[in-house]
């Protein structure tokens, strides 16, 4: 379902649009944010349990937000960051990256 966010409401966010904006892409960028994860984390040999540590999570935690049963908010995506010894827009690269492999064979839609 897509939500809409009235001019009034991202103002209110701090933001100055005047138009309103679509978020179905945030959800996009959510979902892919978890196989981002867990590729950086396997690629420093880091388990989910660690991960959780360091972040201050649940091993369970970890492994819904890899597989896109939870959204991470934005402070446990800089958490993630963090424990992981990368930016945050390396993190969002790289889910970046997933959507258009993604996108590229066809198999997602924004």
């Amino acid at each position: 379902m897509r939500r809409k966010l009235t001019a009034r409401q991202v103002r209110g966010a701090g933001a100055t649009c005047s138009t309103v904006v679509e978020e179905p892409w945030v959800d996009t960028v959510l979902q892919a944010l978890g196989p981002a994860v867990r590729a950086l984390r396997q690629s420093r040999g880091l388990t989910q349990a660690v991960l959780g540590e360091r972040t201050g999570v649940g091993q369970p935690y970890i492994s819904a937000s890899e597989c896109g049963r939870a959204k991470p908010s934005l402070r446990m995506v800089l958490l993630v960051a963090i424990a992981l010894g990368v930016e945050v827009d390396a993190l969002i690269g790289h889910a970046n990256a997933s959507i258009n492999r993604r996108d590229d064979d066809g198999a997602g839609a924004r």
